[in-house]
């Protein structure tokens, strides 16, 4: 989902509980939905490239990989 101009994720993305990987960095992103908290299983996510202002508290970092690919925005 990289580089398709996304300007929100649905809530429903939380209902993945078996998602591994989620890359939407290059979007136009403003916010996660709180709901990626629930993605237990979630080892990578690459959000750079986009206009978040915040993550929720709701994710959780779970490794490195994850928090550095939130702060190469």
């Amino acid at each position: 989902m990289e580089e398709n101009h996304l300007e929100s994720l649905p809530p429903d993305i939380g209902y993945l509980g078996e998602l591994q990987r989620l890359v939407v960095q290059s979007n136009r992103l403003t916010s996660l939905p709180r709901e990626i908290g629930r993605l237990y299983n979630l080892i990578y996510l690459a959000v750079g490239e986009n206009e978040l202002q915040s993550i929720p508290n709701e994710i959780v970092f779970t490794s490195t990989g994850l928090f550095q690919s939130y702060m190469n925005r």
